[in-house]
């Protein structure tokens, strides 16, 4: 017969994978230089976002960036590649429409 798993078993375990997803975290954070942009990060935009101020922030500190810059649609913009640069697409109205590092 299998033996029953009790509530406090159940929590010991939850709170050992937690641990174990902030120390992988912290693991992979120590493996990207500080100021290297990464575009690999979870981001909802299934709805509509306007991009200013905070938005851009936001966007920063997720990518790790250390440059932000934000184009709209139309505009033109240097195609040389920086490692610490993100950027930030619009459409004409300024909402999101996409990212990438370079």
């Amino acid at each position: 017969m299998a033996k029953k798993t009790t509530k406090p078993q159940i929590a010991a375990l939850a709170a050992l994978l937690t641990l174990s997803i902030g120390a992988l975290e912290a693991a992979a954070n120590e493996l990207r230089p500080s100021g290297v942009c990464t575009a690999n990060f979870a981001f909802n935009s299934l709805l509509p976002m306007k991009v200013d101020a905070q938005f851009l922030q936001d966007m920063q500190a997720y990518s790790g960036a250390k440059i932000i810059r934000h184009i709209r649609a139309g505009e033109a913009y240097t195609m040389d590649y920086r490692d610490d640069r993100l950027y930030v697409f619009s459409d004409k109205e300024n909402f999101y429409t996409g990212h990438k590092c370079g």
